[in-house]
């Protein structure tokens, strides 16, 4: 990882610290360079010398706030099935993996907070939204939508015990590789 005092420097500085040696071979007449193996320092040392290196590289989680933090990690671990990844130490939360996104429930009490759940759902991605909303259905979860196609998926709204809004999700239609026209 490239260190955070290297920031706004020149791609020289940040190209040495990165451990790239530069020469030149007089009998070729061309510069050589050599980029270590590092993990990902090929890809942000081309982005970082080329000007496009990104701030913000990707989610880490998304927090679902929790009143009561016992019956959202019973519904969360055992009614979903998600697996455990973390428990927090003093404080009620806990970290749930679903597929490529972190779900950390946290009573927002305990991290300084007032409790508001969230006004919009967070999509979980299923094979079959009517066959994932009948069991659901089958161990007491309240569903707040009927079952809807949007033109591009499948989706049934249901919500949490706090009352934040999940909804189950299948896309069958492919995802726009272009941008949306302004």
């Amino acid at each position: 990882m490239f260190p955070a005092n290297l920031l706004g420097r020149s791609r020289a500085d940040v190209a040495n610290a990165a451990g790239v040696r530069f020469w030149f071979n007089a009998r070729m007449r061309h510069c050589a360079y050599y980029v270590p193996r590092w993990p990902g320092v090929r890809a942000r040392l081309q982005a970082i010398m080329i000007g496009t290196a990104q701030l913000i590289t990707g989610v880490d989680f998304v927090c679902i706030p929790a009143r009561d933090f016992d019956a959202m990690a019973t519904f969360y671990g055992e009614t979903l099935g998600l697996p455990l990844i973390k428990r927090y130490g003093t404080r009620r939360g806990a970290e749930y993996q679903a597929g490529n996104l972190t779900l950390a429930v946290m009573r927002t009490e305990d991290f300084g907070g007032t409790f508001s759940p969230n006004a919009m759902p967070i999509a979980l991605q299923v094979d079959d939204v009517a066959a994932a909303r009948e069991a659901l259905e089958a161990k007491g979860v309240h569903f707040v939508s009927d079952t809807f196609d949007s033109g591009v998926c499948w989706q049934a709204i249901c919500l949490d015990p706090d009352g934040n809004p999940l909804s189950l999700h299948h896309r069958y239609a492919p995802k726009d590789e272009r941008p949306a026209a302004p």
